[in-house]
């Protein structure tokens, strides 16, 4: 079973678009529910980390208007997380939350106990990468860090992962029919196994999750070692 799951949410606004639905109250409980069937899968089958990756900063970088559609979603996600909530973004700001239905209050994820679920925004992987070398960087410059003490454990530990646990993705999804990552977590997902579903996060339900779980259990993961013959 995958202890980090990761889903791109993808097909929202072509969702909304076809349906005439613009951040009104029928579009916010189609969000809601794709949200608690995720989380409530995700409990029952036992995983640790739930990452949502709803935009990049790249979105940022083209100009992307965040319209009702994108507050509605992300004030959904806010409102329905039961568990530990981490925000980051390209300004390599990590924020922790502890989130319940009514309050939110500054909190160590490392205290946290139960499912994490992640919401990432304004992320991207190629940033990560390159702030994580500069401060590895800076640190050698400052003589702080030797290049021979470099190695992957304390370049993960300068990714804006390195408060989760375990940060490795098993098992990525993206909806909405698109084959690509969107410039996701692209140290974290190494040996990430994919899943690519026709409908839109709108359409996401509690099949579409343990579809995806047992299509993860019948790969043979091999981590980059080469299968043994006998």
């Amino acid at each position: 079973m995958p202890k980090h799951v990761a889903i791109i949410l993808d097909g929202n606004n072509r969702y909304s678009k076809a349906r005439g639905l613009r951040g009104g109250e029928g579009f916010e409980v189609l969000l809601k529910k794709s949200l608690k069937e995720a989380v409530r899968v995700s409990v029952d089958w036992g995983i640790e980390i739930l990452t949502l990756f709803y935009f990049s900063c790249d979105n940022w970088n083209r100009g992307m208007v965040i319209s009702k559609t994108h507050f509605c979603i992300w004030r959904c996600l806010l409102q329905s997380a039961v568990l530990a909530v981490i925000l980051f973004n390209d300004l390599c700001n990590v924020s922790f939350y502890a989130v319940d239905r009514t309050e939110r209050f500054p909190e160590t994820l490392q205290n946290l106990v139960g499912m994490k679920v992640v919401v990432a925004a304004g992320y991207g992987g190629r940033r990560d990468i390159l702030q994580a070398t500069q401060r590895i960087a800076q640190l050698v410059a400052n003589k702080e860090l030797s290049i021979d003490e470099i190695n992957l454990e304390v370049f993960e530990s300068h990714l804006m992962t390195n408060h989760m646990h375990p940060s490795s993705v098993d098992l990525t999804m993206r909806t909405s029919g698109e084959h690509r990552i969107s410039n996701f977590l692209l140290w974290q997902m190494a040996w990430t196994e994919f899943v690519f579903l026709n409908e839109t996060w709108p359409e996401f339900r509690r099949d579409s999750m343990k579809n995806a779980l047992i299509s993860y259990q019948s790969r043979d993961r091999r981590l980059g070692l080469r299968k043994t013959k006998f």
